[in-house]
């Protein structure tokens, strides 16, 4: 008697996975530990045009060090419209949604595993590590377009194994689908295109032979990646012909110049700092995971070792030219960390069975433990500001209300970047609706700005608050005249802190 398809154990154990994975991402929503400030309030604001103004986007979020003349791609805008939107642009819905898509990468990395070792059992190590990865919870809960790389990285590895490694050329046209979604969830996984192309040319180099793939199935996987990136093709296009797009910008986008001997230091220095992220420890604890990864390596094919060397070394194809120190580039290569450990596990457990569950239980508490760090430090790798999550800024946002006791007050902002207020023109309005007013905004011009028209321009008021976010890196140049104006018409009275942001009272002692 044939077992109908979802009774098959391995469809039980991912959907085991896929539940509980989802389950304690869900636990960020629950803590409100979400990240909230400039770019993700700017990519609300404008998604929420896409169906309420029935405003056609082809253009995404600006890519940074680019001089806002490179962008990322629109999918990400057209991923979380409908749900910011019909949501009332709660932002804890929204990570729920990303939350649930991210946990769905247990299913790719399930499948990759079983791929590359034949083990069923090193595939249901690999999901279970997924499933409780402390590294991968920031990743799929950050609001932010790069967290669209948290499930399809691992479909990248899994097609291009089997299209490229294993040549079965059917996997090409979902080879190229996954390649056109990582581009249009950042520039950067360009990478991702060249490492494909590069370990074409090098399996086709060993093979003797340059016949990989059928005319049909070229000219499928080429249309189905021209039309994944055309929205893209077709900015840089408008950039270019509007003379905003040039090789001089070019040439001055903000990058780091290093030596060779530089890269070198940079390049370990990069990659120790991933995998300590990825197995969410300190030194110790990644030397300890160097030495179980050793013994993991060791065990694999050569195939198999070369194959996931390529992958984790790809980023630097697009990092030694145009190197920006940030964690995102990684997003989804945790899943070669985890088939190594996964490798490692059952080859162990095959000698104890009772290896299996102490080593299972070590990994779920360890995690479990770092999440709970992670609830009190407010600390996400991901985040160039830290130190609080969006429950600190609506306790901000309340305590000004509460102060004001229905009355009007102002506020003034320094945010990062300077002078650019959505996050806290979003955030007040999405609170006014529960307080039934907004403040008046005293600060530099928003015209132009996206979100300009979230808070009302206005003078001091005789109840006003100033919001100083962390990690501005503000120059004391533009710092200092706007501190001056804020004591030249008004008085502290206290400060109060919300996690890193402060929240000064002030009355108003002049008028303008």
């Amino acid at each position: 008697m044939t077992i109908p398809w979802w009774r098959e154990p391995n469809v039980r154990w991912l959907s085991f996975c896929l539940v509980v994975a989802f389950l304690f991402r869900l636990l960020i929503v629950q803590q409100q530990a979400i990240v909230f400030w400039y770019d993700q309030a700017r990519d609300f604001t404008v998604s929420q045009q896409i169906i309420e103004q029935h405003d056609v986007k082809i253009q995404g979020p600006s890519a940074s060090g680019t001089k806002d003349t490179v962008y990322h791609g629109v999918l990400y805008y057209y991923l979380i419209a409908p749900v910011v939107s019909f949501s009332g642009g709660s932002p804890f819905w929204t990570t729920a949604w990303l939350a649930l898509l991210g946990s769905t990468a247990v299913i790719p990395t399930y499948l990759l595993v079983q791929a590359l070792t034949g083990s069923t059992k090193a595939a249901r190590w690999a999901s279970f590590l997924l499933t409780f990865s402390f590294y991968h919870v920031q990743a799929s809960t950050w609001l932010s377009n790069p967290q669209l790389m948290s499930f399809i990285t691992p479909w990248i590895l899994l097609f291009s194994w089997k299209a490229i490694v294993q040549q079965q050329e059917k996997y090409y046209p979902w080879l190229a689908l996954t390649l056109a979604i990582s581009v249009q969830s950042a520039i950067v996984n360009v990478f991702y295109v060249l490492g494909v192309c590069l370990l074409q040319l090098i399996c086709l180099y060993s093979r003797k032979s340059w016949k990989f793939i059928s005319w049909k199935n070229l000219i499928l996987s080429v249309l189905i990646f021209g039309l994944g990136i055309s929205t893209m093709l077709l900015t840089e296009l408008l950039m270019v012909q509007r003379g905003i797009l040039t090789s001089e910008v070019v040439a001055q986008f903000d990058r780091d110049t290093l030596s060779l001997v530089a890269q070198l230091l940079t390049f370990f220095r990069f990659n120790w700092r991933q995998l300590l992220w990825m197995v969410s420890g300190n030194s110790l604890i990644g030397i300890l995971a160097l030495v179980v990864l050793g013994g993991g390596f060791r065990l694999l094919t050569m195939t198999t070792k070369r194959f996931l060397l390529f992958w984790w070394v790809a980023p630097w194809f697009v990092l030694a030219w145009h190197f920006r120190d940030s964690p995102q580039t990684y997003i989804g290569l945790d899943t070669i960390i985890i088939t190594v450990l996964a490798v490692f596990m059952t080859h162990w457990q095959k000698k104890n069975v009772l290896f299996g569950f102490i080593v299972g239980l070590i990994v779920m508490s360890g995690n479990i433990w770092s999440l709970h760090q992670y609830f009190q430090t407010r600390n996400n790798i991901f985040s160039v500001q830290k130190g609080a999550f969006l429950r600190d800024q609506i306790a901000l946002v309340d305590q000004t209300y509460r102060q004001s006791q229905g009355k009007p007050f102002s506020i003034s902002m320094l945010t990062n970047p300077y002078g650019i207020n959505v996050t806290w023109g979003y955030l007040y309005a999405w609170s006014s609706r529960e307080w039934g007013y907004q403040p008046n905004y005293v600060g530099p011009d928003q015209a132009g700005i996206v979100g300009e028209d979230l808070l009302s321009k206005g003078t001091f008021q005789t109840q006003h608050f100033l919001i100083r976010e962390p990690d501005t890196g503000l120059d004391v140049r533009l710092e200092e005249p706007f501190i001056y104006t804020q004591n030249e018409f008004t008085s502290l009275m206290y400060t109060d802190s919300f996690g890193s942001l402060q929240l000064e009272d002030r009355l108003a002692i002049k008028k303008q």
